[in-house]
């Protein structure tokens, strides 16, 4: 979850993250800010909101006040409830010279008006909403942040757990780096340094294609095999280049390297893992501790990371 404050006078209201959703969205029952607006159902923002578009009279036909009128969804169970599209202002706080500084956006932000107390089921204890962060839609928090306060269209996840690097908890940034920390080991400010991998927008079909590699019919008990002959290779004695597999664990690393592949039959190599379906005896979860920080840079369409400071646990 993340905490925002919104409205005059400043409310603090908790809301869960949606990294596909193309509206931020408030449970509304008792809301209260000299700050808030209806948003009107001939504006931009009203069509936005409602596509695929539709015209003006569409939109404001059987509407209260000339109000929008649009869709809130929950991620969580999926409901759809019809809502209402306002606007409120946000305060955020800044990190500018390692010195935390509060202040308002210099806009008001469009956000969805549910009234339907069932909208909240499923999500966190305590969330009031949620906060879409879709990169496709122009009224997610991204390009609303992006507009507001005049800075890219990037935003980075520090997936944090107390005790960990930074006792304040997890936090988002909007706008890019660089993105600086404390570190409680070294007493020393520190900023982060990401890998980066392209963020595809189909990778079933765009990724093999540049690699020139073939994915075959699975064999049995793997799911993922690939033509032996279009997999890259390393050395003489490997058949071929297998990916690189890091188990991170709270105080080490196992690294898994070119044993991670294997050669089912002549011409077929599987990807070594197997999975043990909905109810396994013996399990492995897989992304408690791989990474601790994210970026999405969507005008780069890459995505940024960063493992763990394993000796600060």
């Amino acid at each position: 979850m993340v905490k925002i404050n919104k409205g005059t006078p400043r409310t603090d209201v908790k809301l869960v993250l949606d990294l596909g959703g193309k509206l931020p969205w408030l449970h509304c029952d008792y809301y209260s800010s000299s700050s808030y607006h209806p948003i009107n159902c001939a504006s931009a923002q009203c069509s936005l909101a409602n596509k695929p578009a539709v015209s003006a009279s569409e939109l404001c036909n059987g509407t209260a006040n000339n109000s929008c009128s649009i869709y809130t969804i929950n991620p969580v169970t999926h409901s759809v409830r019809k809502g209402e599209l306002v606007s409120d202002l946000v305060t955020i706080t800044s990190n500018e010279d390692f010195q935390a500084k509060e202040f308002a956006s210099p806009r008001r932000f469009a956000f969805g008006c549910a009234t339907a107390g069932s909208m909240l089921s499923g999500l966190d204890k305590g969330a009031k909403g949620v906060a879409g962060l879709g990169r496709s839609s122009s009224l997610s928090l991204v390009p609303q942040f992006a507009v507001s306060c005049r800075f890219s269209r990037i935003f980075a996840l520090e997936l944090l757990e107390n005790g960990g690097e930074n006792p304040g908890g997890s936090k988002i940034y909007f706008g890019g780096g660089p993105y600086s920390y404390f570190n409680w080991v070294q007493n020393d400010f520190m900023v982060r340094v990401l890998t980066y991998t392209p963020l595809l927008i189909n990778p079933k079909n765009r990724m093999p294609t540049e690699l020139n590699i073939t994915r075959v019919a699975p064999v049995a008990p793997f799911t993922a095999c690939y033509n032996s002959s279009t997999m890259p290779r390393v050395l003489a004695f490997f058949h071929s280049y297998p990916p690189s597999v890091s188990f991170i664990f709270p105080k080490s690393v196992w690294n898994i390297t070119l044993f991670d592949l294997v050669r089912v039959k002549d011409g077929v190599d599987c990807v070594g893992f197997v999975d043990g379906g909905s109810k396994p005896t013996t399990s492995i979860v897989i992304g408690a501790r791989q990474i601790s920080f994210l970026e999405f840079d969507i005008p780069r369409s890459r995505l940024g990371f960063m493992e763990p400071n394993l000796h600060e646990f």
